[in-house]
């Protein structure tokens, strides 16, 4: 509250009254703000324990909250490494895929190769190229087929 210079008693500071009534003993009880003993009753006097309650418990607050900070910190490590060893999972994933591949083209070769009457004895287990009954000219294929 602002204090009026003239009038310096508590009671007196800063009332709101009529300008014909701003003579102390003049102003109406009406205008008047609240007196000290109400103001003594509404404001809080500081309490040194409870001060320090908050304060210990804001301390142990922050503190938790940079216990958690750490945890988040290691566990954002930990997530770093999973997806190192993720993508390392998925380079061998695909090296895996492509052997996959290669290897049903190889069975494919394989199935074509035995339903061919001149490499039909590779699937036996014979010789590449192993002469048959079925082709006369499979010795003469046989001769040339190092021949590079």
């Amino acid at each position: 509250m602002e204090l009026n210079s003239r009038l310096t008693e508590p009671h007196h500071l800063h009332h709101r009254c009529p300008r014909r009534f701003r003579r102390p003993h003049r102003c109406p009880r009406r205008f008047r703000r609240p007196t000290d003993a109400l103001n003594a009753a509404t404001t809080t006097t500081p309490n040194a324990a409870a001060t320090a309650a908050l304060n210990a418990a804001a301390a142990a607050a922050l503190n938790a909250a940079a216990a958690l900070n750490v945890a988040a910190a290691t566990l954002n490590v930990a997530a770093a490494a999973l997806n190192a060893a993720a993508a390392a999972l998925n380079v061998a994933a695909a090296a895996l895929n492509a052997a996959a591949l290669n290897a049903a083209a190889l069975n494919t070769l394989v199935t074509l190769n035995a339903l061919d009457p001149v490499h039909r004895g590779e699937a036996a287990g014979r010789n590449v190229g192993e002469p048959t009954r079925r082709h006369p000219i499979a010795a003469y294929r046989l001769c040339f087929q190092h021949s590079g």
